[in-house]
């Protein structure tokens, strides 16, 4: 449709120039087909030169003129091989007839051939140098060909032969966006509107450059002016819908969408928009079927693919979502995020390999993506291979130095690899680069915890529950160092509001009945395992606490069940079976108690519990030598490992006074079920070997579903300043990077 009406323009000074040409005798004629030819417009037109060009009235340049007259309005109609046959007649009769050259060079190019349009411009120019329009039209036509360089000399030299070409400021605006210099985009476009004020075109194509700054607010004003002077301009509401769902205000954004629709029932990216506001109001069916439309309506749109399958990715339809991505890699091979986007799916599949491949490829299309070697040290960090996941750390902070979220990513290898030195430095540069990032923050408070510095961590903790109040996480992390401080009721009040922000924070159930425990408080602490194991039945660690809590109250054949169903679902946990070696030995079945022992002691030598109940047992069994070595051994492990023990005789009578061991808090920075999310920075691996997803990420899902489509660097830097300690911020420069490629960018007029 905007093409059409483009060319209806171009229709109409062709006819100008015509009536120029023939002069008052022709226009004079009684019959009136001249008239028509030469002023109508359409069917009327077509008909009328037809029948004055068969009439063998006119000859040479004056039958050339009807032949043009004939082509604009074929042109115009969409009939573009007629009009191209027509301006060859043109040319044929008038080799040296400028405007036929122009105006096939315009019907080439509505055929997408640049290249023959480009060969007729220059005719034109050769014919006559001073013709202003010619140099436009060429520029559009490299512009087109993305040759925005040419396109900027050819539109200077249209703008040097008549300065109040506001045409040609238009399409000097538009290459120089296809530059990525929307400051000067913006200026060509203020020229253009203060020469033609009602030039609608002008102000959506000023809107589009300021909406790419982050400049939302005037390019709503820019669009409302724009819809005023076209109330059917369905490309302006779409820009606006666009500007709106950037603000967050989808509502508004659906609205223009809808309208947009309305007005051009084909305009697919607008059914692409649409689909972005409803995932970000959580309904994602909705979504998909306007991603669908869009697809439907535009094969080949890459980005509508990609988009459905980040919203089939929100379903855990991970087979639907790597169909979508694939289907994006296959129409576009050069486009990165199709390959980022389905090494994600492929790694939250656990397919690492996989993942690896694509974010290979990703790099080999384009070796300066900072993000595509931070995804694939990501993965190389999930299979374990630390050394790859640094060199591509490494690689990515030599390419983008002043990315924070890499660092904090590197800095949790270190810190895997127990170089808690290294992993301060990384972290401690995060922080430098972006004191607001809360990951930094609360990553640095684990291995600040990891070595034993509980104030430290404590005091990070709680700067980044300040930069993050709603992250459950945090507040369970700070928990964790409150009871490694024995403060366990501090501890208690920080799992209360991790739960209070996350219901199915399983891990915050744990640690919560880890401190009732501690405080002696069984019934409490069983209770809160029961949460957790309620939550997931195959929590390890929660089971066997529940059965570490009711061996010491005497309920040995409950302690027992779980302790066997840990040890089933993880039969070498050492942990497990010392505490089921205790439940035997206080059923007194001294045997199968020493045999978990000796079981648990090849896995953990130095197990002071382990070692200590062994000892216990021996002695039980009459072996007092035996037992008092592994007792002493113990004892020097844990010097108070017998007053732990006190109270816990072989009955399974009486109350327990104490734990043979505290119950150690596994740093996590996450509920087990946070949401999966786009490539993502990883959180510093637990000292206890419980490593899961950031639970704000949930909460930060939500806005990132918006931002992702967006692609405007101000609404992924609102991102970054709302949510950075969520799994999405790395993917914000590929989204930036998409937008320069995504934009719906209205076309300069030809003349």
């Amino acid at each position: 449709m905007r093409l059409r009406s483009v060319l209806n323009r171009i229709a109409f000074a062709g006819v100008l120039i015509a009536d120029a040409v023939l002069g008052a005798p022709v226009l004079a004629r009684p019959a009136g087909d001249a008239r028509t030819c030469h002023a109508g417009s359409g069917d009327a037109a077509i008909a009328a030169c037809t029948r004055l060009i068969e009439s063998g009235k006119f000859k040479e340049h004056r039958l050339a003129v009807l032949y043009v007259n004939r082509a604009v309005e074929r042109t115009a109609n969409g009939e573009l091989d007629s009009a191209i046959a027509d301006y060859d007649h043109a040319i044929q009769i008038d080799p040296k007839f400028a405007f036929a050259f122009n105006g096939r060079g315009l019907a080439f190019r509505a055929k997408g051939d640049a290249d023959r349009a480009i060969a007729d411009y220059d005719q034109v120019i050769q014919l006559d140098p001073k013709l202003a329009f010619a140099y436009n039209n060429r520029a559009n036509a490299y512009r087109a060909k993305g040759d925005n360089d040419r396109a900027i000399a050819d539109y200077d030299k249209a703008i040097q032969l008549d300065s109040n070409y506001a045409n040609a400021y238009l399409g000097r605006g538009l290459a120089y966006r296809g530059r990525g210099d929307n400051d000067r985009a913006i200026a060509d476009y203020d020229q253009a509107t203060r020469l033609s004020p009602k030039l609608a075109f002008a102000y959506n194509n000023r809107a589009i450059a300021q909406f790419a700054k982050g400049d939302v607010d005037h390019a709503i004003a820019d669009y409302d002016r724009a819809i005023r002077l076209n109330s059917k301009f369905a490309s302006a509401f779409n820009g606006r819908g666009n500007a709106y769902r950037a603000k967050g205000d989808n509502d508004r954004a659906i609205a223009d969408y809808d309208q947009a629709i309305r007005l051009n029932p084909l305009l697919a990216s607008a059914y692409n928009g649409r689909g972005i506001a409803w995932r970000a109001k959580g309904d994602t069916d909705r979504a998909i079927a306007d991603y669908s439309e869009a697809i439907r309506l535009d094969p080949k749109f890459v980005f509508a693919y990609i988009n459905r399958g980040d919203a089939y990715q929100d379903k855990r339809d991970r087979d639907r979502a790597i169909a979508d991505y694939s289907d994006a890699a296959r129409l576009d091979p050069k486009e990165i995020l199709a390959y980022l986007s389905r090494g994600l799916a492929y790694r939250l599949e656990g397919d690492y390999d996989r993942a690896i491949a694509d974010y290979s490829e990703a790099i080999r299309r384009n070796p300066d993506s900072a993000l595509a070697y931070n995804s694939r040290g990501l993965a190389y960090r999930s299979k374990d291979d630390s050394d790859s996941a640094i060199a591509d750390f490494n690689e990515a902070i030599r390419l983008a130095p002043n990315i924070s979220i890499t660092y904090v990513n590197r800095g949790a290898t270190y810190q895997g690899r127990g170089d808690s030195d290294r992993a301060i430095a990384d972290l401690n540069v995060a922080i430098r680069l972006d004191s607001s990032l809360a990951l930094a923050w609360a990553n640095r408070g684990n291995v600040y915890r990891a070595k034993g510095d509980f104030d430290r961590a404590i005091a990070d903790y709680t700067e980044a529950i300040r930069l993050a109040p709603k992250s459950a996480s945090v507040y369970y992390a700070r928990g964790t160092a409150y009871q490694d401080k024995n403060d366990d009721s501090r501890a208690i009040e920080d799992y209360d509001e991790a739960i209070r922000l996350a219901p199915n924070f399983i891990l915050a159930y744990k640690g919560r009945g880890d401190a009732y425990l501690a405080k002696g408080d069984f019934d409490r602490a069983i209770a809160e395992y029961d949460q957790a194991v309620g939550r997931n039945a195959q929590y390890v660690e929660a089971l066997n606490s529940r059965c570490w809590a009711n061996a010491l109250i005497g309920r040995l054949q409950q302690a027992l069940g779980d302790c066997n169903e840990s040890l089933r679902l993880q039969p070498s946990r050492a942990g497990t079976l010392g505490t089921r070696g205790f439940v035997y030995f206080k059923l007194g079945q001294f045997d199968s108690a020493m045999l978990d022992y000796d079981a648990a002691l090849k896995l953990v030598p130095r197990q002071a519990a382990s070692l200590y109940g062994r000892g216990m047992a021996k002695q039980r069994k009459g072996d007092v030598p035996g037992g008092e070595l592994d007792i002493a051994a113990a004892q020097a492990i844990q010097p108070n490992i017998a007053e732990a023990f006190a109270g816990h005789d072989a009955s399974g009578s009486g109350a327990a006074v104490g734990s043979a061991q505290r119950p150690t808090p596994a740093i996590s920075p996450a509920p087990v079920a946070a949401p999966a999310a786009k490539p993502a920075p990883a959180l510093v691996p637990a000292p206890a070997a419980v490593t899961t997803r950031a639970a704000d990420c949930s909460r930060a899902e939500t806005h990132w579903r918006s931002a992702e489509e967006i692609r405007t660097l101000a609404v992924y830097q609102d991102h970054l300043a709302r949510f950075p300690n969520c799994d999405f911020a790395a993917l914000a420069a590929a989204r930036i990077e998409a937008l320069k490629k995504n934009s719906g960018t209205q076309g300069a007029a030809d003349d």
